[in-house]
């Protein structure tokens, strides 16, 4: 009966999990609990970022079986790893994994998500061209590694469940960096109108000069006095604008912005690649036996010039883990 109530206060048919706006909180700035009204302020956001994320697992595709096998028989894994050993080594330093397969109960295979930083680097090369070797031709070779596993989970059900969950963290994570960020920059502003009034202080009183102190990696500041006092009104208002921002109420508008568009910091796209056994990267509606086709996602975090990594679903036997231990060596903890 009371659910208009909670529509009202939260923008939702039911009051967000406490749990949820105290990892909120914790994540990005405890003092926020100081601000009357804050879980009124953050909840419509917890939850529009908790839909989004549960969103995400519609995009993924069909799972990769991580295995020595698949090494030698699905040439993506090789163009992913360099090696057998570098799987083995990306398997044994996930915790998620070691997690998993810790527990008996859980089951033998997991299923999780296999993340990537790809690399695109230019250079010149050879082709083959109607029967001719080329030389010099620009081509651009396409890497993967900081590989990581993550959310284990004994079903691909089980790893969707998850995913709400852990894309919070993530868009919690680019939250905390936004603030950080903001912190810097007023930090720098700061300093920046200590060194401009020092200047200033120091035309008004040559025989006075204060400036010989300043640190080595100021930035050159104009000896007029019009320019300077140009420069600390623009200046002075920049850091008038980021105060506000890094005072509590700004910090709760600025977690509430980002939990309430969780699209403008935490995207998905998808990504198809046609590489060669070299990692050469080739036109669309390129054929031949030589090429492999790569579908993944990326997921882009932050503003401006986000951060990217790829995505692969995956999954891991402990037999396939013990195979490939046996065969290029390894820690035996995962093996219990």
């Amino acid at each position: 009966m009371f659910g208009w109530l909670a529509h009202w206060l939260y923008g939702t048919g039911k009051r967000p999990d406490p749990a949820v706006l105290d990892k909120i909180v914790d994540r990005t700035d405890p003092r926020l609990r100081l601000l009357s009204g804050y879980e009124r302020a953050l909840g419509k956001g917890a939850g529009t970022s908790l839909a989004f994320c549960a969103a995400l697992g519609g995009r993924l595709g069909e799972p990769l079986p991580l295995s020595l096998r698949s090494f030698t028989t699905d040439r993506r894994l090789g163009l992913f790893f360099s090696s057998p050993a570098s799987l083995l080594s990306a398997l044994e330093h996930s915790g998620s994994l070691s997690d998993f397969f810790s527990s008996p109960s859980l089951g033998d295979e997991a299923h999780a998500l296999l993340l990537m930083q790809r690399t695109e680097k230019q250079r010149f090369g050879r082709e083959e061209r109607n029967g001719e070797v080329v030389n010099d031709v620009a081509q651009t070779v396409v890497s993967f590694d900081r590989h990581r596993i993550v959310l284990a989970s004994p079903s691909r059900d089980a790893l969707l469940a998850a995913l709400p969950g852990r894309g919070l963290e993530v868009l919690l994570a680019v939250a905390s960096r936004h603030l950080a960020n903001e912190g810097r920059v007023k930090t720098e502003l700061e300093s920046e109108l200590m060194h401009i009034d020092m200047k200033l202080a120091t035309l008004a009183h040559p025989a006075n000069s204060i400036t010989q102190g300043l640190p080595s990696g100021c930035r050159p500041l104009p000896d007029s006095r019009h320019a300077l006092e140009v420069l600390r009104r623009d200046t002075q208002k920049r850091l008038t604008l980021i105060k506000r921002m890094t005072e509590l109420p700004g910090v709760l508008q600025t977690v509430r912005h980002i939990l309430e568009h969780p699209d403008d910091y935490f995207r998905l796209r998808p990504a198809r690649l046609a590489l060669d056994r070299m990692g050469v990267l080739q036109p669309d509606g390129a054929e031949g036996s030589d090429i492999t086709r790569i579908d993944l996602e990326e997921v882009m975090l932050g503003h401006g010039e986000p951060f990217c990594r790829a995505v692969v679903p995956v999954t891991i036997t402990r037999s396939a883990l013990l195979e490939l231990r046996q065969g290029f060596g390894g820690e035996a903890a995962l093996s219990s």
